[in-house]
């Protein structure tokens, strides 16, 4: 009986997956830009140092009497764009706790509603000793952030004393519009008797409205 197994090359296995730019919240819930690179293979955080380049296309460019604002691989690269006119970006990665991860991710000082060249130098190995054989670029655009508003703190009572403000918080947002009503002093029992709930977000026990 023979039977055949399938080798992988030193430079047909190593490959890069996928590679994009999400938007996450960080620690204090405020929402960033995040590169992400997946690899078919664990990689050295070092092996990438000075293998991953950024460069920053313009917003606007005249194509043939036509102005171009959206930016493909079939447009970047054939319009030939000469990588010492764009703006480099120096990505900047996050640490791991695995030692050589497949998924890689990095920061950089970008803007939002723009578009980037994602370069990745070949010659990279792997933990394992596959090389990647040819360059990786793909076109990545930094979608602007989602439109965001909420209080900074649990609770929405103003206390009698001090400077009175509510502490808002916003993403995205250029106005706002509040709107405050104020319980009287001798009402308080209805809301203590009729809600459940808190005062955030408190739910009338009948059907009153209110």
């Amino acid at each position: 009986v023979d039977s055949y197994v399938d080798l992988p090359g030193m430079y047909d296995y190593f490959n890069i997956e996928g590679a994009d730019l999400k938007i996450v919240e960080n620690e204090k819930a405020v929402p960033e830009h995040v590169g992400v690179l997946q690899f078919s293979a664990g990689v050295y955080p070092s092996s990438l140092k000075g293998k991953v380049r950024i460069y920053e296309l313009p917003k606007m460019i005249k194509v043939g009497g036509r102005k171009l604002r959206h930016w493909s691989e079939h447009t970047a690269f054939a319009l030939g764009m000469n990588r010492s006119e764009l703006i480099e970006r120096k990505p900047i990665f996050l640490e791991t706790s695995q030692d050589f991860p497949k998924l890689h991710s990095f920061k950089f000082k970008l803007k939002p509603s723009t578009y980037y060249v994602l370069s990745i130098e070949k010659g990279i190995k792997s933990a394992s000793g596959f090389v990647l054989a040819d360059t990786f670029e793909k076109v990545i655009y930094a979608s602007p952030f989602p439109k965001k508003l909420k209080l900074m703190h649990e609770g929405n009572i103003l206390s009698l004393s001090g400077e009175k403000k509510l502490n808002i918080y916003s993403t995205n947002v250029r106005e706002i519009e509040v709107e405050i009503g104020q319980l009287l002093g001798d009402q308080v029992q209805h809301i203590l008797t009729q809600t459940n709930g808190d005062y955030t977000n408190p739910r009338f026990r009948n059907q009153y409205q209110f």
